[in-house]
């Protein structure tokens, strides 16, 4: 989930990518973004900011690979968690279906039912992926390392933001269908955009926040939150945005960072050094169940958009999945691991693993039922066509049936089946 945008006049220019094939239909926190503004405690870093201006359209070819009947041979290796075994050894794929898991706060799409991969534009064209809404439809990040941009796969369209000109900043955060945005600009702070109004609210001024981080957005796009950084005081300090209150700082909540708002737009999941927490306005901080250490910091941590799951690192070998207990995870093939998305409920985790000289060379999906699978091996196993070298996971969407990322042939955006799941 990410966080943008701001109250002046405003110009769109529609970008068209000839790319079809994904059925249209409905994040959470975590993934990965470019360089820029971070927090303390080891929070995953936010998009960062050019001053350059931008230009041109982005342009990409070919179709998503769509739904029909699909041989599949051979089944993928799973690994840890509950359960090890892979996907079924052959298979036809069936029409669309819904995801596995819930898409939390909008409504659920509906995905082909064989595995499918597209680049999205030449990688000359510096199309930055930055976020992906909840339901795996909106991808919000930066065009040409300049420009705003926001782009709708199923429709084909993408859209570039711009006040007096352009917003050079990413979009860091979607709402849950992707109708709001949040960006970091230089100029301007912290900004939510509209797409149905096409407008803007100045979330976080900069004269009055200076140096402040997004950290999350409501699914419903309502509620933007934030941390200033101040390591030598009491911070970070949680902020919190409405248009009704405007910003201000959570009470009660110094040296907290702040991960997600719940679907009720009131409570908030956080990170302190006495563990993570629910916040309410009314009850403080309620404690999670996290491990009996005196001091909780972990490097990474993802938290599923209804509340109710997290994951981080235990160690540099093994992740901890917490939902109603605690359950450890040692890391796919023996190597360093660390979670980089986690779906709506939590069922299912996006992993990053490799060893200490290149901590990104593979991406598994995992869910309790078949453990730690491939990412590239999967899609392959499902249909998916040849796919390029050196891919780079970031996002997934809350159902756990959509990836995006990058590789050396541009950014992705890839679709598995629900069948990956039975």
């Amino acid at each position: 989930m990410t966080i943008f945008q701001h109250a002046f006049g405003v110009r769109a220019a529609a970008l068209v990518f000839t790319l079809s094939g994904v059925a249209c239909g409905p994040h959470h926190m975590g993934g990965s973004g470019g360089s820029g503004p971070s927090d303390e405690a080891g929070a995953p870093s936010s998009g960062g900011s050019s001053d350059s201006a931008g230009s041109g359209g982005v342009a990409g070819s070919g179709d998503v690979a769509g739904s029909g009947g699909v041989a599949g041979s051979g089944g993928v290796a799973g690994s840890g968690g509950a359960s090890a075994g892979g996907a079924a050894g052959s298979f036809s794929a069936g029409p669309p279906d819904y995801g596995y898991d819930q898409t939390v706060g909008c409504e659920a799409q509906q995905w082909p039912g064989a595995a499918t991969f597209k680049i999205l534009s030449d990688p000359s064209l510096g199309f930055e992926i930055w976020s992906l809404s909840a339901d795996g439809r909106v991808i919000g990040g930066r065009y040409n390392s300049s420009v705003s941009l926001r782009y709708f796969v199923a429709e084909r369209h993408g859209y570039i933001l711009g006040t007096f000109g352009q917003l050079t900043g990413g979009v860091t955060q979607l709402s849950c269908d992707g109708a709001y945005g949040v960006v970091w600009d230089p100029t301007y702070g912290v900004i939510r955009h509209s797409h149905a109004t096409n407008g803007f609210d100045v979330v976080f001024p900069p004269a009055d926040y200076p140096e402040v981080v997004p950290r999350a957005i409501s699914p419903d796009g309502a509620v933007v939150l934030g941390t200033i950084n101040e390591p030598r005081g009491a911070g970070p300090y949680p902020l919190r945005w409405t248009k009704e209150t405007g910003p201000g700082v959570l009470p009660g909540a110094d040296n907290t960072l702040v991960f997600q708002v719940y679907p009720d737009d009131e409570r908030i999941t956080g990170l302190d050094i006495g563990g993570a927490f629910v916040y309410s306005p009314d009850a403080g901080k309620t404690r999670l169940p996290t491990p009996h250490i005196e001091q909780f910091v972990p490097a990474t941590m993802v938290v599923s958009a209804d509340g109710s799951t997290f994951a981080y690192n235990e160690d540099a070998t093994h992740l901890a999945w917490m939902w109603s207990y605690l359950e450890l995870l040692p890391c796919p093939e023996g190597l360093q691991c660390r979670p980089i998305d986690i779906s709506g409920t939590g069922r299912v985790l996006l992993v990053a693993a490799g060893d200490e000289n290149n901590p990104s060379q593979q991406f598994y999906l995992w869910d309790r039922y078949h453990g730690f699978r491939e990412l590239t091996a999967l899609l392959t196993a499902y249909g998916a066509p040849p796919l390029p070298q050196n891919m780079v996971a970031q996002f997934m969407s809350d159902d756990g049936q959509v990836v995006v990322g990058y590789s050396f042939d541009g950014p992705f955006y890839a679709t598995l089946p629900t069948i990956i799941y039975r």
